[in-house]
């Protein structure tokens, strides 16, 4: 889960944004997320830019046409927050399939995935911290604790159940571009090798390689 650090939005339509959920805390309309269609354009793709085309939970490739604007606080439990630009962030469609135990991400998050369970904000881990001491993406495509401390341990195992980023679609992914990557690397150089990862991991790029974190944890050994 990478650290994404939010761009502004253009000001119209912060401030529409703004104003509607305005409206919502007066009760003057339902507390229901239904931007205009510039509205969701504009929110898209400034999160796109942001997120650098990856999906905010499990870093599968987005674009406008199969992801969704996700409310990382669920609109249901903080009404306050459901037109709050800090609260959105961008999530793949997350649906393999329409199998439900294969869903994904913010999809997978809301409360009718989880036997209408609120989400416990105190264990869900947030994109927009920096978590790069919490996850690890190990060779067999799960995604597990980095640190030892009991506390934070769970708050890893509660988020990857929460949003179901272990499920064998999602690590069967991560495996086929660890897989993609050593048969890349066969038959270069120390030097050749070097030089693809530091191009895989470039930061710098606008649209960054489909699930980062695993190739950073299973390639940035030959960068050292």
């Amino acid at each position: 889960m990478r650290h994404i650090i939010k761009l502004p939005l253009q000001t119209d339509v912060l401030e529409q944004l703004k104003a509607k959920q305005q409206r919502i805390n007066n009760g003057e309309v339902k507390p229901r997320f239904t931007p205009s269609g510039r509205q969701r354009k504009k929110v898209t793709a400034t999160l796109l830019q942001a997120q650098r085309k990856l999906c905010c939970y499990c870093e599968c490739a987005v674009s406008p046409s199969n992801s969704h604007i996700e409310h990382f606080h669920e609109q249901s439990q903080y009404q306050d927050k459901i037109y709050d630009y800090d609260n959105f962030l961008l999530s793949c469609q997350g649906e393999i399939a329409n199998d439900t135990l294969s869903m994904q991400c913010g999809h997978a998050k809301e409360r009718s995935r989880h036997a209408y369970t609120p989400v416990d904000y105190d264990l869900l881990l947030n994109p927009m911290e920096d978590n790069a001491d919490f996850f690890f993406y190990n060779a067999s495509g799960i995604v597990e604790s980095k640190t030892t401390d009991k506390a934070n341990i769970e708050r890893v195992e509660y988020t990857c159940h929460r949003l179901n980023l272990n499920n064998p679609a999602l690590v069967e992914e991560r495996v086929d571009t660890i897989e993609r990557i050593e048969v890349a690397l066969r038959g270069l150089s120390l030097t050749e090798q070097k030089n693809l990862i530091k191009i895989l991991l470039d930061e710098n790029q606008a649209e960054l390689e489909p699930f980062h974190s695993t190739i950073k944890d299973n390639f940035t050994f030959l960068l050292q």
